[in-house]
């Protein structure tokens, strides 16, 4: 019983090369948008006081309760696995396929970032 307890928490050192082993992907790079469109929606996604909310749950972590999670992020607690932020922009996983991830970008501005729209 004690081991099976431990096992989770025990790690192997890592032994890699620390920059050459990881791999960093851009997102940014693989979205159909032009990059003058994104300068715009980044001060909006900046200035939107929800999705400042979101991005600091993302990247702090949230609770794991939804009642302890600020009021502004409920809508995006089911989905709290599938979203990530990079460059300023918030991304949702895109399920429909498992073996291949791919991710659809956030909000196009920050008056479409409501669920359900």
């Amino acid at each position: 019983m004690h081991l099976a307890e431990m096992l989770p928490r025990v790690y192997l050192p890592y032994k890699g090369k620390e920059v050459d082993d990881l791999e960093s992907v851009s997102m940014v790079r693989y979205l159909a948008i032009f990059e003058q469109r994104l300068d715009r929606i980044r001060p909006k996604t900046r200035k939107d006081q929800s999705l400042r909310e979101l991005s600091k749950n993302i990247l702090l972590g949230w609770p794991e309760d939804k009642k302890d999670a600020p009021a502004l992020t409920h809508p995006y607690f089911s989905m709290s696995d599938e979203l990530t932020v990079q460059d300023g922009l918030v991304f949702k996983r895109n399920l429909k396929n498992q073996h291949t991830p791919s991710y659809n970008s956030g909000p196009t501005n920050a008056q479409d970032h409501k669920p359900g729209k």
